[in-house]
């Protein structure tokens, strides 16, 4: 069986590697024209710092056990989901299917994978 509390603490530092990474291509100008920091904050609900401090609490929580905690929060995660699913699309509407200089439909998608994973786990540990 997998450990989910050891996959969730995985998927966690990654997704919030690709965040870290996702913010140095807010600057591009295609990136600025799609609106995706704004985009980002009505799908999350609260800017980048603001985000990865509520993924660090979900962190502290999973490493806790403490499922009263994860049940009862709304997660960022969820959102982060359908940012991506949004950022897809405005992605393959654009004729270049790139952003800036190495963001591309691919990065997205493997932010986005990761992301769902993430989610189910994170559902997983809500229903424990």
């Amino acid at each position: 069986m997998i450990d989910e509390t050891t996959d969730a603490l995985e998927l966690s530092l990654q997704v919030r590697k690709d965040l870290k990474e996702l913010s140095r291509f807010w600057t591009f100008r295609s990136f600025e024209e799609m609106h995706a920091a704004s985009l980002f904050y009505e799908f999350l609900g609260g800017g980048m710092d603001e985000v990865i401090t509520r993924f660090e609490l979900l962190e502290r929580s999973i490493r806790k056990e403490d499922y009263k905690t994860i049940a009862g929060e709304n997660w960022p995660i969820y959102g982060l989901v359908n940012y991506y699913d949004r950022l897809l699309d405005l992605l393959r509407k654009d004729q270049s299917g790139k952003m800036g200089e190495d963001m591309d439909l691919i990065a997205v998608e493997k932010w986005r994978r990761t992301a769902g994973l993430y989610a189910q786990v994170v559902c997983h540990l809500e229903d424990r």
